[in-house]
């Protein structure tokens, strides 16, 4: 049922655009909703991993071994 009303969605999103003119081709709304899609996920899927490999590389010698786990949980002590 999510996967037909999932389809159902997107078929009605892509033939709205299309009779409203919101852009003026399909393909062309197809292609700017891909794009922000692969921003949306690519964007924090690449940054993310960067930001939590700098905290343990800014972390303390000492602190470095247990600066995963805190980032993991950081309500445990």
């Amino acid at each position: 049922m999510r996967l037909l009303r999932t389809w159902l969605g997107a078929v009605l999103a892509v033939w709205l655009a299309y009779t409203c003119q919101v852009a003026d081709s399909t393909t062309e709304f197809l292609g700017e909703r891909l794009n922000q899609l692969a921003v949306g996920i690519l964007l924090p899927g690449i940054t993310l991993p960067l930001v939590i490999g700098l905290f343990i590389a800014a972390a303390r010698p000492h602190t470095a071994p247990g600066t995963p786990d805190a980032l993991s949980d950081p309500w445990a002590r």
